[in-house]
Parts: C-alpha cells; structure tokens; sequence
C-alpha cells in the first residue's frame, strides 16, 4: 500500500499528465493550406449514448488537470 507522500506524488503527477494530454495533444489546433483550422488529434466514438458522458468526462478531466 503506498504511503500518503507516494499518492499525494502520484496524484501531482497524474495531474500534470491529463493537463499535458489536453495541452499537447487534444487541444492543438493546426490550419490547412486553405486556411480552415482543424484538431489533428480527437478522441470519438461510434456509440450515441457514449459521446456526451465521454465529453463530460474530458471537459472535467481538464478542468480539473488546470489545462
């Protein structure tokens, strides 16, 4: 079992990660040779009733990771 200093550790860590997730990969934004601006990287999913829990779960994730 680890100790509180371990999971307070893993816990900034895994913070800095989600934050790191949104900064440096869902949240990019390139633009195409045509001007339109476009996220090269996306999560999705083929499941209706999935999408809008999914988004809640990120919009919280990122909220929370301070990204």
């Amino acid at each position: 079992m680890l100790g509180n200093d371990d999971q307070l550790n893993d816990l900034i860590e895994l913070k800095s990660l989600v934050k790191e997730f949104f900064d440096l990969y869902l949240d990019v934004i390139e633009v195409s040779d045509s001007g339109r601006e476009f996220h090269p990287i996306r999560i999705d999913c083929c499941r209706a009733m999935k999408m809008d829990p999914l988004n809640k779960l990120l919009k919280q994730m990122k909220k929370l990771s301070g990204a």
